[in-house]
Parts: C-alpha cells; sequence; structure tokens
C-alpha cells in the first residue's frame, strides 16, 4: 500500500515538515487524459484515471513566488546554524580563538534568520513584524563588531550573546503558540458557524 502511494505522489517520500515547506511552491497544473486542464484544488494535485495512473503536469513548478522566500531563509538560517554548531565542534576537537569567532557568528546570525523563517512560514501571524528583523540584524551587527574589539575578552560577553539568541528563539516559539491558537480559534468559529 505504502508503495503505491509513493508513486502516486513524489512528496511522500519527503519528511512532513519538508513536504509542508516545498507544497505551497508546487503548482502543478493538473491535466486530463487528453491534456486539457483539469479542475484544481488546493487538495487535489493530481487527475486520478480509469487506468489507475495519476498524470502530473509539473509546467507550474517554476512559480515560485511564495516558495522561494521560505527555501531561501530556511537554507540560510540552516547554514548559520551550521556554521555554529561547525565552531563548537571545531573548537572543541582543535581549540583556535578563529572557531570561537566562527561559533560566536553563527550564533549571531541565528536571530534574525529564525525571525524571517518564522514570518516566511507563517504569514498569517501577527506577533513578529519586518521591523523585528531589522533590528534583530542591528543587534546582531552590534554584538558581531564587539566581538572583534578587546570587549571580546569580557566573560559576560559569551553569555550575553547566548542569553540574546534564547531570548529571540523564545519570541519566534511564543509567536508560533500564540498563531495557532489563532488559527483553532478561526477553525472552531467557523466550524460552528456551518
Amino acid at each position: 500500500m505504502r508503495s503505491a502511494l509513493r508513486s502516486a505522489s513524489p512528496l511522500l517520500d519527503l519528511p512532513p515538515l519538508l513536504r509542508y515547506c516545498i507544497r505551497p511552491g508546487i503548482r502543478p497544473a493538473v491535466t486530463g487524459k487528453n491534456g486539457d486542464p483539469a479542475h484544481e484544488s488546493s487538495e487535489h494535485h493530481g487527475n486520478f484515471h480509469a487506468d489507475g495512473g495519476v498524470h502530473h503536469d509539473l509546467r507550474g513548478i517554476d512559480d515560485h513566488q511564495e516558495a522561494e522566500p521560505l527555501h531561501i531563509s530556511f537554507a540560510a538560517l540552516c547554514l548559520a546554524i551550521a556554521f555554529h554548531k561547525g565552531g563548537v565542534l571545531f573548537n572543541e576537537v582543535f581549540p583556535h580563538g578563529a572557531w570561537l569567532l566562527i561559533e560566536q557568528l553563527g550564533l549571531l546570525a541565528i536571530p534574525p534568520l529564525t525571525i524571517k523563517f518564522s514570518r516566511d512560514l507563517f504569514r498569517e501571524q501577527t506577533l513578529l513584524t519586518k521591523r523585528d528583523i531589522g533590528t534583530t540584524t542591528v543587534f546582531s551587527a552590534v554584538f558581531a563588531i564587539a566581538l572583534l574589539t578587546p570587549v571580546a575578552r569580557w566573560d559576560p560577553l559569551a553569555k550575553a550573546l547566548y542569553f540574546y539568541a534564547d531570548a529571540v528563539l523564545l519570541l519566534c516559539y511564543f509567536s508560533l503558540i500564540v498563531f495557532a491558537k489563532k488559527r483553532a480559534a478561526g477553525v472552531e468559529r467557523n466550524g460552528s458557524s456551518t
């Protein structure tokens, strides 16, 4: 049964989060058996035919208006995390100040990129704004400049970096919870009115 589902949709091979992230950008042109456009809905990404096949026409895959910013912000966030974690790992194995700097700069890139990714993933959420991205970028830049000065030797600075990153991550998590509650309340309201 599972192999039949996999052949029906290439998205089923992906983990659920990636499937969710990728799906909004893929808008296949659903066609009938003779190639004519068929009815398209958000739930229906292909035409099932009497011969048992599913026919997708992926000409719409070039439409990246919604998916591209999400993919770019996700890739940038992953890159920042990779720099941070790579700096942590290599500083343990080959202790050097450069690895510590890479770790800290990666950490400073995470807060603005997390807000950007959160806004791209949940466009309807209202707690985080574009201004928050700019604000965290400025804070990160100030911290990054401080890391290149003698202030970097000050021990509380490292704790302040982690406190700053943790506070922004908690804010993003809180905005996700608020968004989920508002969405659930909207679904209940719509469900009770029908």
